[in-house]
């Protein structure tokens, strides 16, 4: 079997170095320099390939070190993603070349109720309106927002208190049932296991859950799309996809993960993210 081609931190890191654009970008997503193409390569209206996947933020932060104390940041800029940061105050770099996603992460973007559509409309080969009315995406969307929000609320708890017990990745399959419902027992268990190691430290969890509840509700108001990882978004609508195309076509259909991300990176609204470009182009215009 074939293993993934991985490139060492120090290789990622300087990728750059073989190319010579006016402008790089500098995303956290190893092996997603493609989907990003897309992106840019859209809001800007050229074509953009000068784009370094560094895997992870830690290294897209030390990345941009390395260019500042340089001075080469005048045409480099580097995308985040939003994660906890701005909730548990994690190192925030304030310059306008470093720029946070206003979600999650790029995923959240990418779950575009339009694009779901199309992707279903092609899918039962019937009317938009019909794949519409099928999928039902405004409920959906409200109740897998509605009963994650306990489960991102405990990340956040773990976090805080560093707590040995599985966070945002890794696990995200098994929060959901074959036909894209949240598996609520699943929640109910890491709440148990998350109460337990509370007592430990003689904190009460539902202390904990109100006050971070609080500052979650405070910081974003009613907008999950801040809150909720963007990947359970893409397992969960994936599940859900399969669910009704089984169900309508009456044969076993799984959608391919891969196949549906990458449509909807083709497809999703990309005005969505204008604030990029309007920052890019802020910096280039004012020599920032």
């Amino acid at each position: 079997m074939n293993e993934e081609l991985k490139y060492s931190d120090n290789a990622l890191l300087n990728k750059d170095i073989f190319f010579d654009n006016e402008i790089n970008f500098y995303v956290e997503d190893e092996g997603q320099e493609y989907r990003y193409e897309t992106i840019f390569s859209e809001l800007f209206g050229i074509e953009i390939e000068s784009i370094f996947a560094l895997g992870g933020k830690n290294n897209l932060k030390i990345k941009y070190e390395e260019l500042k104390k340089q001075k080469k940041l005048n045409t480099s800029f580097f995308i985040a993603d939003m994660d906890f940061d701005f909730l548990l105050k994690k190192d925030i770099i304030e310059n306008p070349h470093f720029i946070y996603l206003e979600k999650y992460e790029i995923e959240n973007y990418i779950v575009d109720e339009n694009a779901i559509i199309r992707f279903l409309k092609n899918e039962l080969e019937c009317m938009e309106s019909k794949a519409k009315s099928i999928l039902k995406y405004d409920i959906w969307i409200k109740e897998t927002y509605k009963k994650l929000y306990k489960l991102f609320i405990m990340y956040l708890i773990v976090q805080k208190y560093k707590i040995e017990l599985h966070n945002t990745k890794g696990n995200e399959n098994s929060y959901f049932s074959e036909s894209g419902s949240v598996n609520k027992p699943k929640i109910e268990n890491y709440y148990n296991i998350l109460k337990q190691k509370l007592l430990e430290k003689d904190k009460d969890i539902e202390i904990e859950i109100q006050e971070i509840d609080n500052i979650v509700k405070f910081e974003y108001g009613s907008d999950m799309s801040k809150l909720i990882k963007g990947k359970y978004l893409i397992i969960g609508i994936r599940k859900y996809l399969s669910y009704i195309i089984s169900s309508k076509t009456k044969t076993r259909r799984k959608v391919n993960e891969k196949f549906l991300i990458d449509y909807l990176f083709d497809f999703f609204d990309k005005s969505s993210l204008l604030f990029i470009k309007n920052k890019v182009d802020y910096c280039l215009k004012n020599n920032l």
